[in-house]
């Protein structure tokens, strides 16, 4: 694939669609943003599939992409080292599921690497081989431009919602905070939305945004241990935490259970979507809902 300054990104504009259940249930229009569509399976490929194309740009000569993630992140990495032509070396814990490690075979130029019981561990091996082998190093939530490729979600979404309609709020899943702070910075280039209501929704076990914002500072969780391993962080972004106060309108953390419960609902309803717990979607809702 040749990436030109025309097509110089690697996700695909997904679906924004009307829930019939959730929209009758809360009695407000809901519409679900499915970037589970996106061919690696989540929104991470715009913002990791940015930050490829745009380290490369800056350092063609680099031999190979360097990753640590037990899920989406090392996926959509993975997914744009192919299209890149470039291999993708990933680092997971040894924790990592085999149904996630099943999924990295499918990308040719993988090379997978399974080290550590925790990620600082992993983090800290993928640090040296990468350095040693003069490789760019893809962080999974912590980049700007990761930021900027994440806010071409705002950009679809205002260009699917006909005749200037604005939504009320976006609830949106946080784990380390790149998915927000995508959406932060594409509402700032629509003045119209800057009032939206931003509801930020982690699991409990992997609520390390809350924790950092109930204690007032950035403090780390000390493990992981929601059903979601994949979508937690121990530490937020700390440019997140620092717009905390005037970017998030509400900040919630559900119980695992709880949440499984909503996607059992929502297939029940659709009859044909399914959600795993490592690929949330966002969810507008424009009308007012209290």
């Amino acid at each position: 694939m040749i990436i030109t300054k025309e097509t110089d990104h690697l996700h695909i504009e997904t679906p924004l669609i009307r829930s019939l259940s959730l929209s009758s249930k809360l009695g407000s229009e809901v519409l679900l943003k499915l970037d589970n569509t996106q061919v690696s399976g989540s929104f991470k490929v715009r913002g990791i599939g940015n930050m490829c194309v745009r380290a490369l740009q800056n350092n063609p000569k680099a031999p190979c992409f360097v990753c640590v993630s037990g899920g989406n992140a090392g996926l959509a990495a993975c997914y744009a080292g192919m299209l890149l032509n470039k291999p993708v070396h990933v680092f997971v814990p040894t924790s990592t599921c085999d149904f996630v490690l099943q999924q990295f075979q499918l990308y040719p130029g993988c090379q997978l690497h399974v080290f550590g019981e925790v990620l600082d561990e992993t983090r800290e091996q993928a640090w040296e081989f990468c350095e040693a082998a003069g490789g760019i190093f893809v962080p999974p939530f912590d980049h700007p431009y990761i930021w900027e490729g994440n806010s071409t979600i705002v950009d679809e979404m205002v260009h699917q919602l006909k005749d200037g309609v604005v939504p009320s709020c976006i609830m949106v899943a946080v784990g380390g905070g790149g998915l927000l702070l995508g959406l932060l910075e594409g509402i700032k280039r629509y003045p119209s939305w800057k009032h939206v209501a931003i509801v930020a929704v982690e699991t409990k076990g992997a609520h390390c945004f809350n924790n950092c914002v109930e204690k007032n500072q950035l403090i780390p969780l000390k493990n992981i241990t929601s059903a979601a391993k994949s979508l937690g962080a121990l530490l937020p972004s700390k440019v997140l935490f620092e717009r905390r106060t005037n970017a998030i309108s509400y900040l919630l953390s559900f119980p695992m259970t709880r949440l499984n419960k909503h996607v059992e609902v929502s297939c029940v309803s659709n009859g044909w979507l399914l959600n795993w717990p490592v690929a949330p979607h966002s969810v507008l809702f424009t009308e007012t809902v209290s």
